[in-house]
């Protein structure tokens, strides 16, 4: 009779021995699919936020190009002439040529007379931009 009670208490133990391993293995594959789902979730993530980087930079990039067609329209022509013969003359008189320096500052006083005439509004006009 002993012999059978015991061999109830070491199946007991052993069947209690084997839930808890049955239980620490599905706990265990758990926290595995839980942190490879977390690891699909992150590199999803980061992939997201590569293509949103890349078309926030692809969308910056045309809209600077925008601009600087807008900036470009907006400048007159005539008074980067002026600009340009100014600075000729400043070179022509560096150069000691004082003939063409003359001729160049008629030329840019020539247009900025038509220009100012042609733009009252505007004393200041757009020749050029940095970006």
């Amino acid at each position: 009779m002993m012999c059978f009670w015991s061999l109830i208490l070491i199946t007991r133990r052993f069947l209690m021995s084997f839930k808890m391993c049955l239980v620490i293995i599905l706990s265990l594959t758990a926290c595995m699919a839980n942190l490879t789902a977390e690891a699909d979730l992150s590199n999803l993530s980061q992939k997201v936020t590569f293509q949103n980087q890349a078309q926030a930079q692809k969308d910056i990039q045309n809209q600077t190009q925008q601009a600087k067609e807008e900036v470009q329209k907006s400048l007159v022509p005539d008074a980067i002439f002026i600009v340009n013969e100014t600075k000729k003359a400043i070179n022509f008189i560096k150069n000691g040529q004082m003939a063409e320096a003359l001729s160049a500052v008629e030329n840019a006083t020539g247009k900025s007379d038509v220009l100012l005439a042609r733009h009252p509004e505007n004393a200041l006009l757009p020749v050029d931009f940095c970006y």
